[in-house]
């Protein structure tokens, strides 16, 4: 790790070399982590109106197809002519308080610097800080998180189609092991049913959820290190969210009360975002009893755009067809019982999603109509895993791998979860749900009263691990109006709102279901890391 005082001597020469040569530039050695545990920019927390700073200047290209290579004025080196007009960046951005903005040929990408939770008028608007929450080209909004919601008693979960690029979360409970169940156990004739250790409100930690508003859970504190110019046609910047849940008193983080860190090192180039994540997990404590994860995830949704599918690609370069997803069911937000119809994508060699236009969910008949062009473009999401140091830094210089199988990132968290502690021996009736939790094959009498029930169901699930295939998918689904027709998994109708959830290892119906895939923090700091690229049309990478 560089030293802060060697960083600002390699800062201070290049001001010197680039004044010398005529331009004014900062030549930028990659920064290390951010060094505070919290930015005292401004607070962390508000329930007004952001303040939005506007949009930053022009670019040298406005194509989402152009090219992320060609850096003629890498600092300190001159851009040519010597002593003219500065050439104009490809990527440029605007700051303010509350947000920042990033321009480049594919639009403006908003990151939020504090957590926004208000209600106004009859509708709920919350956004947190550090992942993408909003993308916007001319007048299309493709990413939009912050946004009025009627459902105001709830902070807008991820699962329930909201969140932006980036964003991550998991499935929460605290309590002793293996006697922390969600609801009634079938099994059993005792009642167990809201005993004192399940979590509430804050049964979901997530990075829009603002653990202020929130009961104590979710996320906490932020720090910044950036932005910083690397080039004409790349911008850097650094963002550490820290997330707590009520019971806190970690030892850890913000003000001892942290339970994770996730730290985001973005590098915004003139057609796409790289982005390296690594999730740093705080060493378990008793206060409050073990804290438990399941279903930790980052998500990617677009809600502009018009897209019917989500196609996944595989292969060595990210381009070969595995399948596609056009599965929608019609917006049920605000409604007391809401469950959402997902498919998922299994293939290991899985790589990327793209949002698009096609008409069939077997065949990649390219884009559809109307296509993948300048004023229609398709947006693509490759989600890759990463290796990362023990204390959570990110060297970006190293190779990404496969998300399942790679041996890196939240897929190999589910596999050593599998040896760690359950919450509850199996599945109970939390959210008047009994499942498998994902163990293969059909449920037959297990318990020999002659009858197939949600008590055999929930004695299959003891089986569940966290590194079962059928737990270590991505999920893909979300809203789509109007009448989908004879088959609701080949909808041709537009999404609304069209999510992908990069799982670590996923549960079955949402935070109270599936406890014996709910296991134990690590007993000592560990980290887990991913790369992903975002971009409209070409620009998308599966290497750093």
């Amino acid at each position: 790790m560089r030293r802060r005082s060697e960083r600002s001597a390699v800062f201070v020469i290049a001001i010197v070399l680039a004044v010398l040569a005529g331009r004014a530039e900062v030549a930028y050695a990659e920064a290390d982590e951010p060094p505070q545990a919290d930015s005292t920019e401004a607070p962390f927390f508000s329930d007004a109106e952001p303040s939005e700073p506007a949009d930053p200047g022009a670019v040298d290209s406005n194509d989402p197809d152009s090219s992320n290579e060609g850096e003629p004025c890498q600092p300190p080196r001159l851009c040519p002519p010597q002593f003219g007009p500065r050439p104009i960046d490809g990527v440029t951005w605007n700051a303010g308080p509350d947000l920042i903005k990033f321009r480049n040929a594919d639009g403006v990408w908003w990151i939020y610097k504090r957590c926004f939770d208000k209600t106004a008028g009859g509708f709920r608007y919350n956004v947190g800080p550090g992942y993408i929450a909003r993308l916007q080209r001319g007048t299309t909004l493709y990413v939009n998180d912050f946004r009025g919601r009627p459902d105001v008693a709830s902070p807008g979960y991820m699962n329930a189609v909201h969140g932006g690029l980036g964003t991550f979360g998991w499935h929460h409970a605290r309590g002793p092991v293996n006697a922390t169940p969600a609801g009634d156990d079938p099994t059993t004739a005792g009642v167990e049913q809201d005993i004192g250790s399940r979590p509430a409100p804050g049964f979901a930690i997530e990075g829009r959820m603002c653990a202020n508003s929130n009961g104590g859970y979710g996320a906490h504190g932020r720090s910044f290190a950036g932005p910083n110019r690397v080039s004409s046609t790349r911008v850097d910047y650094t963002v550490d969210v820290y997330f707590r849940d009520a019971a806190g008193n970690t030892g850890f983080g913000v003000n001892g009360q942290s339970l994770a860190r996730v730290r985001y090192r973005y590098s915004f180039y003139r057609s796409s975002v790289r982005l390296w994540i690594s999730v740093l997990l705080y060493p378990r404590t008793d206060a409050g009893g073990v804290p438990f994860v399941k279903e930790p995830k980052f998500s990617a949704l677009a809600r502009g755009g018009g897209y019917k599918r989500m196609a996944i690609f595989s292969g060595a370069d990210g381009t070969q067809f595995q399948g596609g997803v056009m599965e929608g069911a019609p917006d049920c937000t605000g409604q007391p019982t809401c469950v959402l119809s997902t498919d998922h994508s299994a293939g290991d060699g899985r790589k990327r999603v793209r949002w698009d236009y096609g008409s069939t969910i077997t065949t990649n008949e390219g884009e559809g109509t109307p296509g993948c062009t300048t004023t229609t473009p398709c947006f693509n999401a490759a989600m890759r895993s990463y290796p990362v140091a023990s204390d959570g830094n990110i060297v970006r210089t190293q190779q990404a791998s496969n998300w399942e199988g790679g041996g890196y990132g939240l897929d190999r968290w589910a596999v050593v979860s599998a040896a760690r502690s359950k919450a509850y021996p199996r599945d109970t009736r939390g959210d008047n749900y009994v499942s498998q939790c994902g163990v293969p094959g059909a449920i037959t009498d297990q318990n020999g009263d002659g009858r197939v029930d949600e008590a055999d169901y929930s004695i299959v699930s003891e089986r569940a691990s966290p590194d079962m295939d059928t737990r270590r998918r991505w999920e893909h689904g979300g809203w789509k109006s109007g009448d989908p027709g004879p088959d609701p998994a080949r909808n041709p109708n537009p999404y609304d709102a069209g999510m992908t959830l990069f799982h670590g290892w996923e549960d079955e119906r949402g935070p109270f279901d599936c406890e014996p895939l709910q296991r134990a923090f690590p007993t000592s700091q560990e980290a887990w890391g991913s790369f992903a690229s975002f971009s409209l049309n070409d620009g998308w990478t599966i290497s750093p």
